[in-house]
């Protein structure tokens, strides 16, 4: 792609004319590479991503997948202004950093450089677009993505192009005006009611999110007054809402309950509290703001929305990220008492006879020879441990009420060997026999709607019980660590990047392993996943020893 890219940048340095072929063959190119990069910026994991994904409680790349479709939707509004002005002096500058990175030397305002502006302007409408898609669950696959086909008859460099002539350059649907407002009356507070209602009775948002959202635009309505109107509202408005926002103290009504907003940030910058961190300011509270006023515009509510324009570009935050256990380190834990042998059900870290077989044994195990996250290893069910191909197999999936973080996480994981060693399917064969679906009946949802989230407060109180607190906090060791260490063994034993991510449900990197083939069938990945081999003895783990 990349020399694809760059043979076409040549041709077009040799030859200032430009002809058509070499405006398509470039500008093609880029947008190839622009919506690779488009894929692989959905499959990172940077802090401020999972930040952000926290505080709204949803998966990580659904979160990217958001913020990501609202900035393609304002960038299109943008341009449609600049297509309805047949602004071509806006379209050059909009393109003069893309045009600098490819290497082309002329000057604004010339022949060569209007054509090439006009073409990557056209090309950058259709990745937006394709973004949109995108971020909207349609699939773009590799026969979609050479759409941009430059008219040269059709631009006027003299006069600049009309906007009929740029918008058949782009490709672009003429947008219509907007609709006929349906209640100029109605106030933000009635609307924000509807809006809640509405996610309400169609479970659109889970638990911790529904609260996110009833918490933002609460403010929303606290900053811009229990009377305000729907239509009134401005960007103007929604930008002082930002500013709010982005002066709010954290934890503001813990630290200081029953005050309003304004007294809360004057109370705040009295007593030197800290403020909102950007990636909870922009996570919490104006994106919700804008899936708001998004809802608003699609409701027919509001023919335009004023919240288009308004984003935050939240600088990415340095933090530690969590550590993979080492071998001294697994050995310890699985050494315990709530693995060899401890006092009863109810004392589990002190020393005995009493063998523990339940969640609180096996999902550790689980997470260690799976890679597997904790959220998915706590909804499991009887009827999810399979037999594929002669392989037993743990198959993660979302049905009925289980939620998975990404696409790329419903997989089938085979059973590690030592997994079975220690009787992990007889366990399963015990629930099987019990006649319940469950297959951690002593597991329970918390108030977020999540068996997860008490699981993993206890978890990592154990972990801390067990290692010592000071060791834990100081090596970022958490349940999650269990995932990082399975990752590094895979590593460790030369399986291939996408077969790891196959066996621990990591989105590729690659348009290949995203959209094509079948992936790795159960056998494969059994070699992947016994291949991996901890420097530990588990066989004091193994039945009757």
């Amino acid at each position: 792609m990349v020399a694809h890219l760059a043979r076409a940048m040549a041709l077009i340095r040799n030859d200032p004319d430009m002809p058509k072929v070499m405006i398509n063959d470039l500008v093609n190119g880029w947008l190839r590479l622009r919506l690779d990069e488009d894929l692989q910026a959905r499959s990172s994991r940077t802090a401020g991503y999972l930040d952000g994904a926290r505080e709204l409680d949803l998966p990580v790349g659904h979160y990217i997948n958001i913020g990501i479709g609202l900035d393609a939707t304002d960038e299109l509004a943008r341009m449609a202004h600049i297509l309805r002005d047949a602004d071509l002096h806006a379209m050059q500058t909009s393109m003069s950093g893309e045009i600098t990175a490819l290497g082309v030397t002329a000057e604004q305002g010339t022949p060569q450089y209007i054509k090439l502006a006009q073409a990557l302007f056209a090309a950058s409408q259709r990745l937006r677009e394709v973004q949109v898609e995108r971020s909207d669950g349609r699939t773009i696959n590799a026969s979609r993505l050479d759409l941009v086909e430059f008219q040269e008859e059709e631009i006027e460099i003299s006069g600049g192009a009309s906007a009929p002539a740029a918008a058949a350059a782009s490709g672009a649907v003429e947008l219509s005006p907007p609709s006929q407002m349906v209640d100029e009356e109605a106030a933000l507070s009635t609307v924000r009611d509807r809006y809640i209602a509405e996610m309400r009775a169609t479970q659109s948002l889970r638990i911790k999110a529904m609260d996110t959202h009833l918490t933002a635009t609460s403010l929303l309505v606290e900053v811009l007054g229990n009377d305000a109107l729907l239509q009134s509202i401005t960007p103007a408005m929604l930008g002082r809402f930002k500013q709010v926002v982005l002066s709010l103290p954290s934890n503001r009504t813990k630290k200081l309950p029953g005050l309003g907003y304004a007294e809360a940030i004057r109370v705040a910058a009295e007593r030197g509290l800290p403020k909102l961190d950007n990636g909870t300011a922009k996570g919490k509270y104006l994106i919700p703001m804008k899936l708001f006023f998004r809802w608003c515009k699609e409701s027919g509510l509001l023919g335009i929305n004023p919240a288009e324009g308004i984003n935050h570009r939240a600088p990415k935050k340095t933090t530690k990220p969590r550590s993979p256990f080492d071998a001294s380190e697994l050995q310890i834990l699985f050494d315990a008492p709530l693995f060899r042998g401890c006092r009863s059900s109810g004392r589990v870290t002190e020393p005995g006879n009493f063998q523990v077989r339940d969640h609180r044994f096996w999902m550790p195990l689980i997470a260690l020879f799976t890679g597997a996250r904790l959220g998915e290893i706590c909804q499991l069910r009887v009827a999810d441990i399979v037999t594929e191909e002669g392989v037993p197999c743990f198959d993660i999936n979302d049905a009925g009420d289980k939620n998975l973080k990404t696409a790329a996480s419903k997989r089938l994981t085979p059973i590690h060997r030592e997994l079975l060693d220690i009787g992990f399917l007889d366990y399963v064969a015990q629930r099987r026999r019990s006649g319940s679906a469950l297959l951690w009946p002593a597991v329970k949802k918390g108030a977020s709607g999540y068996e997860s989230d008490p699981e993993s407060k206890r978890l990592n109180r154990l972990l801390g019980q067990i290692l010592g607190e000071d060791l834990r906090r100081r090596r970022s060791l958490s349940f999650h660590s269990f995932r990082h260490t399975m990752i590094d063994a895979l590593r460790a034993a030369d399986v291939g990047e996408d077969v790891r991510h196959a066996v621990v449900g990591h989105e590729g990197t690659h348009v290949e392993q995203q959209h094509y083939g079948k992936g790795y069938g159960p056998q494969s990945l059994l070699k992947a996943v016994n291949a991996v081999n901890y420097p530990i003895d588990l066989t004091g783990l193994y039945p009757g020893t």
